[in-house]
C-alpha cells in the first residue's frame, strides 16, 4: 500500500513546485538580494532547467526517483532566488545627491497626513539641465497642506522639482525600509515646487481607479451619503477613504472588520451576482460554456476597478481556475489550485511573500481546505429525519 504523504505529493504537483519556489525567495530576501551576483542565480536556474528538460523527456523512467526530487526541488530554489534577486536590483535606486526636476503619474488617492498630504507616485522622467531620463519608479510624494493638492487623482501627472532620498527607518521596532522596498516603493521627499501637468496617464490600473471614481461619485448623486455612503464604497469598491473612525471602531468591537476588506468573500458574491445573470441571459443549456466565459471578464472588471488588492487578486485567480475546471467537467477548489494561484503570483512579484495580506488569505483558505472534511465529520448528526 503506498504512503498518503506519496499520494499527496502526486496529486498536489503545485505544493512540492510551490515550497521551494518560496524557501528560495525568502532565503536570497534575507541577504538583502544578493545583488553584488547579479547573474549567478539565472545562469544556475536556466541550466537546471535544460538539465530537468533533458531528464524528463529521455528518461522518464527516473522521474519517480530521489535524485529527480532533488534537482527538481534545486530548480525551484534557484528560481525564486532569481526572482527575489532581480526584483532588488530594481528597487535599490542611487539617487543623486543634489535636487533634480521630475516627473510622475499619481498612482492612488492622495492621503491626507498630519502636516502634509501624500501622493503614491510612479516616476517616468527625471531632468538634469536639458537631458532628460526616463524611470520606472514608485516614491512618496510629500506635499504642502494645500486646497489644490486634495483634488489630486490617480493618473494625473505632476512635475516637480526636489530632492530624492532613499527609504529609512523611523522606529527601532519596525523595519520601515524594507517594508517599503517590498511595496516597491524606492524612495520619498518633501517639496513645495511642483504642478499639474496636462497630461493624462492611460495607464490600465489609473483607468481602473479613475472608473471607481467615476462609479463613486455616481452612488454619492444616487443618495448614499454619509455613513452609509461609506460604508457602501469600503464594501462594494475597496474605497475606505470617507470611513471615520468611529465606524472603523464599531465594527472592530463587532469583530466585522475584515468585512471592510475586500477578499475572496466579496469576489465570490460578484461571481454568484454575474452567474445568476448570465442564467437569465442565456438560460439554455447548451450555453454553460458561453456563460462561463462571460463571467471571467467580469469577476477580473470588478478586481481591476478595485484597486488589485491582493487577497482580491487571489480569489479571481481561484475563481478563474474553477470556471475554466468546469468547462472540462473538473469542478472542486483543492489545495493544488491555492498553490497554483500562489505560485502564479510570486512568478509574478516575489515580494508578495512578504505582504500579510497575501499571507493571511493563503493561510486562511488553506486551513479551510485543509480542515473542511475533518471539522465535517466530526459534527453530530440526529438520524431523525424532519
Amino acid at each position: 500500500m503506498r504512503h498518503p504523504m506519496s499520494r499527496f505529493i502526486e496529486t498536489h504537483p503545485f505544493v512540492r513546485m510551490l515550497l521551494p519556489l518560496m524557501a528560495g525567495i525568502a532565503v536570497v530576501d534575507m541577504a538583502d538580494g544578493l545583488c553584488h551576483i547579479p547573474y549567478t542565480y539565472v545562469l544556475a536556474t536556466l541550466g537546471l532547467a535544460i538539465l530537468l528538460l533533458a531528464v524528463t523527456f529521455w528518461k522518464s523512467a527516473w522521474r519517480r526517483s530521489m535524485g529527480f526530487g532533488v534537482l527538481s526541488f534545486s530548480f525551484f530554489f534557484l528560481l525564486g532566488g532569481a526572482l527575489c534577486s532581480r526584483q532588488w536590483r530594481e528597487v535599490l535606486v542611487d539617487w543623486p545627491q543634489e535636487a533634480r526636476v521630475y516627473e510622475g503619474v499619481v498612482l492612488e488617492d492622495v492621503i491626507e497626513k498630519p502636516r502634509s498630504y501624500l501622493c503614491p507616485m510612479r516616476l517616468e522622467a527625471q531632468w538634469q539641465g536639458d537631458t532628460c531620463r526616463m524611470m520606472d519608479t514608485d516614491v512618496y510624494l510629500y506635499l504642502p497642506k494645500d486646497s489644490t493638492v486634495k483634488f489630486l487623482r490617480p493618473g494625473y501627472t505632476v512635475r516637480f522639482y526636489g530632492k530624492i532620498s532613499s527609504p529609512t527607518n523611523t522606529t527601532p521596532d519596525f523595519d520601515y525600509t524594507r517594508f517599503l522596498l517590498h511595496h516597491h516603493v524606492c524612495g520619498s521627499l518633501y517639496t513645495r515646487h511642483w504642478q499639474l501637468t496636462d497630461t493624462v496617464s492611460e495607464d490600465w490600473k489609473c483607468r481602473a481607479l479613475q472608473v471607481r471614481d467615476w462609479l463613486l461619485e455616481y452612488s454619492r448623486q444616487s443618495g448614499l451619503t454619509g455613513e452609509e455612503g461609506a460604508v457602501f464604497s469600503a464594501l462594494a469598491l475597496g474605497h475606505k477613504k470617507e470611513l471615520d473612525e468611529e465606524v472603523r471602531q464599531q465594527y472592530n468591537i463587532s469583530g466585522a472588520s475584515h468585512v471592510l476588506a475586500l477578499s475572496g468573500l466579496h469576489v465570490g458574491i460578484v461571481c454568484m451576482i454575474f452567474s445568476v445573470i448570465m442564467g437569465i441571459v442565456l438560460p439554455r443549456k447548451r450555453d454553460a460554456l458561453l456563460r462561463r466565459l462571460l463571467i471571467l471578464p467580469m469577476v477580473w472588471g470588478f478586481v481591476f476597478i478595485v484597486g488589485l488588492p491582493v487577497s482580491a487578486v487571489r480569489a479571481a485567480i481561484m475563481f478563474s481556475c474553477l470556471l475554466l475546471g468546469s468547462c472540462f467537467n473538473r469542478e472542486g477548489v483543492s489545495l493544488n489550485t491555492l498553490a497554483l494561484t500562489a505560485f502564479g503570483m510570486l512568478l509574478y512579484n516575489p515580494f508578495y511573500l512578504f505582504d500579510v495580506g497575501f499571507q493571511m488569505s493563503f493561510m486562511a483558505v488553506a486551513a479551510i481546505i485543509l480542515l473542511q472534511t475533518w471539522i465535517w465529520e466530526r459534527i453530530p448528526r440526529s438520524n431523525n429525519a424532519v
